[in-house]
């Protein structure tokens, strides 16, 4: 499978000239069979990705992030979404499986009701959980993955949880 792991569309980042429908007619033309949109600081919604999918449904597309987080050297924490299904997110870890990943960040988790898939990949994987997004904005969505911020999420019953 041809995939094209990182690719900025002029949507949201100003590194880039052409437009999202410009970029997957090329990657279509070129014979790839799947995208992962790494936009500066933006991860897309499931609406605008639908609505690029149902423009070119041979093309596997899937959300993803380039975050500036300025750490020291060089680190690589592979960002997905909480809505994938068990199955995308697996392969997408397996093909990331050649770069030291050091950690996992999750995403629009205010837009899944069905958290599964996220924790089979931890149970599957051995990489840990850094960040939770839980919105659009980075980084003010950004929320560190603390025992309080995975149990609030879980529980979202209005309840504080106290953290030890």
């Amino acid at each position: 499978m041809k995939v094209e792991l990182h690719l900025h569309t002029s949507r949201y980042s100003a590194c880039a000239i052409n437009t999202p429908e410009e970029m997957m007619q090329r990657l279509v033309d070129t014979g790839y069979e799947a995208v992962y949109i790494t936009e500066h600081n933006m991860v897309w919604s499931d609406k605008e990705l639908d609505e690029l999918r149902a423009k070119f449904p041979p093309l596997k597309i899937f959300p993803g992030v380039e975050l500036n987080c300025g750490l020291e050297g060089i680190q690589h924490l592979l960002v997905l979404s909480a809505t994938a299904k068990d199955e995308d997110l697996r392969q997408t870890i397996r093909h990331f499986g050649t770069i030291k990943v050091q950690s996992l960040i999750f995403t629009k988790l205010d837009e899944t009701l069905s958290p599964g898939s996220m924790f089979n990949q931890l149970l599957r994987f051995s990489h840990p959980l850094s960040y939770l997004g839980i919105g659009q904005c980075v980084p003010e969505d950004i929320r560190l993955a603390s025992h309080k911020n995975l149990l609030a999420f879980l529980f979202p019953s209005g309840r504080t949880v106290k953290e030890e």
